[in-house]
């Protein structure tokens, strides 16, 4: 029995000591684009903005950061009825992969006051 115990708690401390934690520094400043789409957006300081189709801006945001790898923020600008001005988003970094991550965007405006449109994306540093 004590030799379960044991094994049981040198796996667990096992694996925590090979657990990482994300380095996101180098995604909270710069110009990134969609794998999938013609998407990009480009984040400065504590503004992001949308684009669609390569130059077409739909929405501007003011951004704040909650943690190293998590931000809010409020749309301050859009050209689309999809995201209004005064709709939030939380986004979160979940992956790294080199130059890209994937996150998850979580939209907060009237239709899903919960948060309840959560949706995965994945974007990479855009060189120019």
């Amino acid at each position: 029995m004590n030799k379960k115990i044991f094994f049981l708690a040198l796996l667990l401390l096992g694996s925590i000591g090979y657990s990482q934690s994300l380095d996101c520094s180098k995604f909270k400043n710069g110009k990134f684009y969609s794998k999938i789409s013609t998407s990009s957006f480009v984040i400065k300081d504590t503004t992001m903005e949308d684009f669609n189709g390569g130059d077409f801006l739909v929405w501007t945001w003011s951004i704040k950061w909650i943690n190293d790898c998590e931000y809010e923020a409020v749309c301050t600008k859009s050209t689309n009825e999809f995201i209004v001005v005064g709709d939030k988003m939380i986004v979160t970094l979940k992956v790294i992969d080199g130059e890209c991550f994937e996150f998850d965007r979580k939209l907060i405006d009237k239709k899903f006051a919960d948060g309840s449109d959560t949706k995965s994306f994945y974007s990479c540093i855009k060189k120019d």
